[in-house]
Formats: structure tokens, C-alpha cells, sequence
């Protein structure tokens, strides 16, 4: 009886998250724009399995615990190159863009101690969109117009975040950021 009900309980949680998700992006639906998931190839690279890396030389956002290793000052800075062709056999369209994609700066306050603290500046979503649409005008029958109306936008947001990783004498490792 209760296995049964742990299956109903399930599928029902299953097919609420499958219907969310009708209609396009969550977060178009805010105006937030497309969620940054990283801001450096060395981290695009791991593919996101490196929120357990403590490593000396990379100032990983995912584990603010990690940071205790930095022997050194680490500067990172991410840019982003962004480039379409597209080719319909008649028309050509090229469009590129570069921006800068983030940047962090870890130095360590004492080695002994695993004392670190961080900062930087990373996107958290992107917005860019250009929409032109034609619309009607209908006052009445006689006075029917036709308009064009163009929206468009850029930006997105951004953090900018601090942080700390501290060892204690018993060899825990204790690491904060804000959020």
C-alpha cells in the first residue's frame, strides 16, 4: 500500500514539472533573459563537475571551500566571442558579438591558516532581443491603419560577490560567499 502510494505521489510530482515547462523558457517569462550557467572556459571545460575541486590554481565559484589551496593571487577574466553565419542560398547574414563574461580575483591572506578571500563580477543572465511586429488599427471601418511596433533590449544582470575560506586546526575546511 505505501509503495503504491509513493508511485502515485511520483508520477504526480513527474507530470506537475512536465506541464511547467509548456510555453517556452521560464525565464523569458520574468524578462530575465538566458541564465549565464558560467563565465570561464576553465570551468565550461569541466562541464560542471568541478564544484568539489580544490585546486591552487582556479578561483572556483561552486566551492568557496576550495579556495584555501591559493598559494598565489589569481586574476581571471573571462571574455565571450559569439559568432552566427547563416546562408538561406539567398540571403547571407553574419553577426558576431564580444563581451566581457566575468572576472574574479582570489589572493590568500594566510597560507598557514588557509585564509583566502575573493571577489569579482559575474554575469547572471543576458538579455538581447529585437522584435518588429505590424499591428492594425481598427477604429472603425473607414479609419483602418497599419503601424509598425519594434521592442528590443540589452543587458541582463550581474553579481558582484565576496568571499572567504578559512581552515580550522582540525583540518575542516570551512568556505562562504554571498549570494
Amino acid at each position: 500500500m505505501i509503495k503504491s502510494i509513493k508511485y502515485i505521489v511520483m508520477i504526480l510530482l513527474l507530470t506537475g514539472t512536465i506541464s511547467a515547462q509548456e510555453g517556452g523558457s521560464v525565464y523569458s517569462r520574468y524578462g530575465v533573459g538566458y541564465v549565464e550557467n558560467t563565465h570561464s572556459g576553465r570551468r565550461l571545460g569541466m562541464g560542471g563537475l568541478g564544484i568539489a575541486v580544490a585546486d591552487a590554481d582556479f578561483v572556483n565559484l561552486l566551492n568557496p571551500a576550495g579556495w584555501n589551496k591559493l598559494q598565489h593571487t589569481r586574476l581571471e577574466l573571462g571574455v565571450r566571442y559569439e559568432g552566427v553565419q547563416l546562408d538561406d542560398g539567398d540571403q547571407q547574414a553574419k553577426h558576431s558579438d564580444a563581451s566581457l563574461s566575468g572576472l574574479t580575483i582570489g589572493f590568500p591572506v594566510d597560507r598557514e591558516y588557509g585564509i583566502a578571500f575573493t571577489l569579482g563580477l559575474v554575469p547572471v543572465t543576458n538579455v538581447n532581443y529585437d522584435v518588429i511586429g505590424t499591428e492594425s488599427y481598427h477604429l472603425n471601418v473607414e479609419l483602418e491603419d497599419d503601424y509598425t511596433v519594434a521592442y528590443s533590449g540589452t543587458g541582463g544582470l550581474s553579481k558582484v560577490y565576496f568571499g572567504l575560506s578559512y581552515k580550522t586546526p582540525f583540518d575542516f575546511i570551512i568556505g562562504t560567499k554571498n549570494f
